[in-house]
């Protein structure tokens, strides 16, 4: 693949938009490209929430830790639990199981489980304590769905589901807790804030429609309606980001400066950022989670996606598996020297848009079951996934099917005093969302794999 810096722009004003997001979105494409805002309104709206933004980050210390992240504010799990009597083991459960989906009335010890997953959910977080990126160079402060000040999809739990969950409360600057800032300011802040919220989320949601149609990826949750009902009490994050300079960080990069070049000599080129760093980042290389988010920045550059790696004895740039199927997201292949970073510059207009792990574990599901259903010879037209297209070949199609979750990573400030500002929002289903293939698995249960033991138990009654 080239490598190159430009990235398709999506207008759902022209004709050939889909066509261009189906080119965006698979495998062989960038995985990032930009979306335009449709209205001159949006572009002032981002504007005023990003600049309410950096107002909120010149509040004292002490003032935005009374908005600090903390339990009260991680995805939670009420799940019920049916206990056999004594030590229980994944057999004992397994039966207990099956007892009662024989006998749904019998009188099986039952209690609920309350679980606690420690997540970048809504509140303040500072360098040294955010969830999944600590240490790097930046402060953040998220925004869930901000019902009820707007209308929109509100969880409605039910004492009879087996299963609820959801995410905690938002905390809202308020005069009594941030004394710096005025009534009026914080008056401001919540409903521009909502406001913006709210035009993303609409936006995303037109997106996804896009991405489910059969021009584009197919649809991967089911129908529209079952697609719709997986957002309703939805995990969905509005994020301000205030990324810092720190001139210590870079005393100790600059001994690892020349150890850490890599890619051929042709890399500049492409406009490859391969300069060492040492392991200071504005956020480290990771992959977003949910289906989509909508990032809008103050247009300074540092956001880089990774292109694909080097191929030593060519001198080209590859498309490579792993940099999007999360193997590169761990320990420490996420500082290979091997992979191409491209700058993503900002674009007047509109939003920068990348997708999601969850999107990206639902298009390869539902590509890999259209494709065994295809080699096993019972092929099933109206299920497919996949569909044939004209002029294609079979593995052409299958590819376009899927989708990338592309690996990415903000560069640190290298000047002293600098600062950059943006606002990530970070479209996401509900926790309890099944994939769409069995075992039909829940968004939570993922969650609790990653969460690594980091996870509260709390035995209800």
């Amino acid at each position: 693949m080239d490598a190159d810096v430009s990235l398709p722009v999506v207008d759902f004003d022209d004709p050939s938009h889909v066509e261009v997001l189906s080119r965006a979105v698979p495998p062989s494409g960038p995985g990032f490209f930009y979306l335009k805002m449709q209205r001159p309104e949006v572009s002032a709206l981002a504007e005023e929430a990003l600049q309410l933004s950096r107002e909120f980050f010149k509040l004292p210390l002490e003032e935005k830790q009374r908005l600090q992240n903390g339990k009260k504010s991680w995805y939670w799990v009420r799940e019920k639990v049916f206990q056999t009597t004594g030590a229980e083991t994944a057999r004992e459960r397994e039966t207990v199981d099956s007892e009662r989906a024989a006998d749904p009335e019998s009188d099986s010890d039952t209690h609920n489980r309350l679980m606690l997953i420690p997540s970048s959910g809504p509140g303040y977080r500072g360098m040294s304590e955010d969830a999944n990126f600590s240490g790097d160079l930046r402060e953040s402060y998220n925004l869930a769905y901000p019902f009820p000040l707007l209308p929109g999809p509100p969880r409605h739990p039910s004492e009879t589901s087996e299963v609820d969950c959801g995410t905690g409360v938002n905390l809202w600057p308020r005069a009594d807790m941030c004394i710096s800032a005025s009534p009026e300011w914080c008056e401001k802040f919540q409903s521009k804030t909502a406001e913006y919220f709210s035009v993303c989320f609409e936006t995303a949601t037109r997106l996804r429609r896009k991405l489910s149609s059969d021009s584009c990826l197919g649809p991967f949750l089911g129908s529209e309606a079952e697609a719709a009902s997986a957002f309703e009490g939805t995990t969905t994050l509005l994020g301000f980001t205030h990324y810092t300079f720190e001139e210590s960080i870079f005393t100790q990069s600059a001994e690892t400066e020349g150890a850490e070049q890599s890619g051929p000599d042709n890399a500049s080129k492409f406009g490859c950022n391969q300069t060492g760093q040492g392991r200071a980042f504005g956020i480290r290389p990771h992959q977003d989670d949910g289906l989509c988010t909508l990032l809008y920045t103050d247009g300074k550059p540092g956001l880089e996606y990774a292109a694909g790696v080097w191929n030593n004895a060519t001198g080209a740039v590859e498309s490579d598996l792993s940099l999007y199927s999360g193997q590169m997201c761990r320990d420490d292949a996420q500082f290979s020297p091997s992979i191409c970073w491209l700058p993503v510059p900002f674009k007047e207009g509109c939003w920068i848009v990348n997708l999601g792990t969850d999107l990206f574990r639902w298009s390869e599901m539902k590509a890999n079951a259209a494709r065994e259903r295809e080699t096993g010879g019972n092929r099933q037209k109206e299920a497919l996934s996949c569909q044939e297209v004209e002029g294609q070949t079979e593995e052409t199609v299958f590819e376009g099917r899927r989708c990338k979750a592309t690996l990415h990573r903000v560069v640190p400030m290298r000047a002293a005093g600098g600062e950059r500002f943006s606002m990530p929002f970070f479209f996401e289903p509900s926790l309890g969302v099944r994939d769409p293939v069995s075992p039909f698995t829940r968004r939570w249960e993922y969650l609790v794999t990653d969460a690594s033991g980091g996870i509260i138990l709390d035995r209800l009654e």
